[in-house]
């Protein structure tokens, strides 16, 4: 009696399922040179889910994604003709029944999108575009195997790529991955959710939404409604303050409202005292002067629109500091000058990083100041840079022959050929500008690494402006020299290096009037 037409359960002979449809997919398989061992294996997995199919009374015609998702979750009671029933959770039964599933489909026995070869070569034209604007091998392997895996989703799933918004690219991330496709998409092997790379497959659809494929999946970001809109822009145009200072004073401020009254004008000094010192009760003395400063502005604001009154500014007490009782921290001149030679100028990534730890070391530039660097900035026949300080003070200092000679080999044979006014930027795809400072602020981190400088004490970028102001007082460079090339409103700001010399400091300073006497 053949296998393949009746099974026997208990003491009954029980009909195999689409047994025509099982003996041709065998032979579809040995065409494809699968040998009879392969055949055998994968057989026992597809006359599973046959059994399966018929048990749940679903047609061959009906199978999409739900379906065999549901196969492989199923606690499994099948009346399986084998003598140890095949766990539907097996990661290796995964491949056998997606390529049956394929099967069925290409021989018209089960119903699918005609849109599978479309889509791919949609995505084809992605990555030849991504190619061309520079992204790594590695990127593009990354954007492929994503937006593949997605195609392949869609397809299993009966969803058409036009009708795609952002409730279906949810349940695509959140869903557990039972897809595959042969020569396409392998699928995972494991049954566990697959790690999914958002960025590639988002720039897939950005692809899409600006070919027309799609309509905009992406909700435009949301920014909630904190009531201190009005403050934001008062610092803007009467206080010339940065937008990251302000993100910093309107998240303090945040904070502190809770603690506070509704309406301003029934804030009193009690109330604003005790919302400090819950708000500084564990705080350093720097966070602390960060957070009375910030609230003293806000009542500022506050009493410049005549919501309170401005006798309340003089509430917030001032924390008491002594001036100048920390030191900088600062390397030594052989230090820096290893943490420059340590970047590879046969790289285009060592190349950029030079320039930027020379700006850092020769200039003592802020981070925020280098990553704000335009190619405008760089006036190469004056020998100048236009440096854009704090509250967008402009200066222009000199640009010395080994800075400008970094700058220019970056600019003229590394940098990308991009629309971007900015100096510096990443050196793979997409060529995109530094945010803010923390791009330079790493790049001086890695730096002082290769150098061999303790990352717990010297942490960024920052320690190159310490240096280059200590250095140079150290080689006789006056407080005024020093204090010019800094940007520093006042000497006093300046002086603050002075003390780091504790040779010059004992031959400057006094005899004890006690003498020597204990």
């Amino acid at each position: 009696m053949s296998s393949t037409t009746t099974r026997l359960s208990g003491s009954q002979l029980t009909p195999e399922p689409h047994p025509e449809v099982f003996d041709e997919y065998r032979d579809h398989l040995r065409g494809l040179g699968f040998t009879e061992t392969s055949v055998r294996d994968h057989g026992r997995f597809v006359r599973h889910f046959l059994i399966w199919l018929d048990a749940d009374d679903i047609t061959l015609d009906s199978i999409d994604g739900n379906v065999v998702s549901s196969f492989f979750r199923h606690d499994c009671g099948c009346d399986l003709p084998f003598s140890k029933a095949i766990p539907s959770d097996s990661g290796y039964s995964v491949g056998p029944v997606t390529r049956f599933v394929r099967f069925l489909e290409e021989t018209g026995r089960t119903f699918h999108l005609e849109e599978l070869d479309q889509n791919l070569g949609l995505l084809d034209q992605f990555l030849q575009q991504s190619r061309e604007n520079g992204y790594s091998h590695r990127a593009l392997n990354v954007f492929r195997s994503t937006s593949r895996h997605f195609i392949v989703w869609l397809h299993h799933f009966r969803i058409p790529l036009g009708q795609l918004d952002s409730s279906t690219l949810e349940c695509f991330f959140e869903h557990d991955c039972y897809c595959g496709l042969p020569g396409i998409y392998t699928g995972w092997r494991k049954k566990e959710r697959a790690v999914y790379q958002p960025s590639g497959l988002t720039r897939f659809i950005e692809f899409l939404i600006d070919r027309g494929e799609v309509s905009d999946v992406f909700p435009s970001p949301t920014v909630a409604d904190d009531g201190l809109d009005e403050f934001r822009s008062w610092l803007r145009q009467n206080r010339n303050i940065g937008e990251k200072t302000i993100r910093h004073y309107t998240g303090t401020i945040t904070s502190l409202l809770p603690d506070l009254a509704e309406n301003p004008d029934q804030f009193d000094v009690t109330q604003i005292r005790d919302a400090l010192m819950d708000k500084l009760e564990s705080a350093s003395i720097r966070q602390a002067k960060r957070v009375t400063s910030t609230l003293r502005m806000y009542l500022r604001f506050l009493a410049s629109t005549g919501r309170c009154s401005a006798r309340l500014v003089g509430a917030v007490p001032t924390v008491a500091e002594w001036s100048q009782t920390t030191l900088p921290r600062y390397l030594a001149p052989e230090i820096i000058e290893r943490a420059i030679d340590s970047c590879d100028r046969a790289t285009p990534t060592g190349v950029r990083d030079r320039a930027i730890v020379l700006l850092l070391a020769r200039l003592g530039l802020r981070a925020g100041e280098v990553s704000r660097l335009r190619l405008c900035d760089i006036d190469w026949e004056n020998a100048q840079l236009r440096i854009c300080g704090k509250s967008d003070k402009e200066t222009a200092i000199p640009l010395p022959q080994e800075v400008g000679d970094a700058l220019l080999d970056y600019i003229a044979n590394v940098r990308p050929r991009v629309d971007e006014e900015r100096v510096f930027l990443t050196v793979l795809a997409p060529h995109r500008a530094f945010k803010e400072s923390s791009g330079i602020t790493y790049v001086a981190r890695v730096a002082l690494e290769r150098a061999g400088v303790d990352r717990a004490k010297f942490r960024g970028a920052h320690v190159f402006r310490h240096s280059a102001a200590t250095n140079l007082l150290r080689s006789g460079a006056s407080l005024r020299f020093v204090g010019s090339l800094l940007r520093h409103e006042s000497l006093k700001t300046t002086a603050l290096y002075a003390k780091v010399d504790a040779q010059m400091l004992q031959e400057l300073a006094q005899p004890w009037i006690g003498g020597n006497a204990k």
